[in-house]
């Protein structure tokens, strides 16, 4: 897959679902305090990035889209090729909030081990009787590990020159207006409409 391909099947679906938490997280202020929090609104949420999500491990892991794959899969693939997945934190700046969404994830117990994918797959199959499972932390969770995967997964597919470095951006020209990566290096910075020179490379200097 390519960067254009990649932005117009996944990333551009993953803002719709951004726009769609931004307007209902207004309701209830995102805050530690609330994480507890439950709502039919969550409960869909939950259940439509679960689902997003559970398709692009399939991209990120390589498999075909129609496999019939688990989370077992994707935790065999990801953890043994990537395992600083566990240590990469997401933030939301606009409340102080840090997330490490694959935190804690272990091949021995893939599902068990991420509480939010478990409620995922509870709400999935008995959203009556999990109710409260559709809370404000675990909304928060699957959004930051699908950010966080969509992220990765467009640093490693961009163009790059013989040297190895980057010649196309590698954050999306509509960035998320809800999460950012902590610590992450962006080769292409989102300064202003304009070019510069990183790493002996021209780039595209995109408005923040």
């Amino acid at each position: 897959m390519d960067r254009y391909n990649f932005i117009h099947d996944y990333w551009r679906y993953y803002k719709t679902l951004e726009k769609r938490l931004i307007e209902i997280i207004s309701y209830v202020e995102i805050h530690y305090d609330n994480f507890d929090a439950f709502s039919n609104e969550y409960a869909l949420l939950i259940q439509a990035a679960g689902a997003e999500l559970d398709n692009f491990f399939k991209v990120f892991c390589g498999y075909e889209l129609s496999e019939r794959k688990y989370i077992s899969d994707y935790a065999g693939h990801i953890l043994t090729s990537y395992s600083d997945i566990v240590k990469q934190s997401v933030i939301i700046p606009d409340y102080n909030i840090e997330i490490t969404p694959f935190g804690g994830w272990e091949l021995t117990a893939p599902a068990q081990s991420l509480d939010w994918w478990k409620s995922f797959d509870l709400l999935k199959h008995n959203r009556a009787e999990n109710g409260s499972k559709a809370n404000q932390e675990n909304v928060l969770n699957i959004f930051a590990a699908l950010f966080l995967l969509e992220t990765k997964y467009l640093s490693m597919i961009i163009k790059k020159n013989k040297n190895g470095k980057p010649v196309e951006p590698d954050i999306p020209d509509d960035k998320s207006s809800f999460f950012e990566m902590k610590d992450w290096n962006y080769r292409y910075v989102p300064l202003g409409n304009s070019f510069a020179v990183i790493d002996g490379a021209l780039n595209i200097i995109y408005e923040q």
